[in-house]
């Protein structure tokens, strides 16, 4: 975490498909630097993710569509 110069502590891993690297990387860098809401971050992307949390629970979804 660039703010306070420690690791994130609530996520593990966030993974995103997006559009192309680069959306994705920022994407998930944003995601994980945004704790607690970033699920609901993600699902305004419209993308789909993983998520492993700080006890190692996986979390996933896949936006609605073809």
């Amino acid at each position: 975490d660039p703010r306070t110069g420690w690791p994130v502590t609530r996520w593990q891993s966030v993974s995103v498909v997006g559009p192309a690297c680069l959306a994705a990387g920022a994407l998930t860098t944003i995601a994980m630097l945004m704790g607690d809401e970033a699920h609901d971050f993600l699902r305004g992307q419209g993308v789909a993710f993983l998520t492993v949390d700080a006890g190692g629970h996986l979390h996933r979804e896949k936006p609605d569509g073809p």
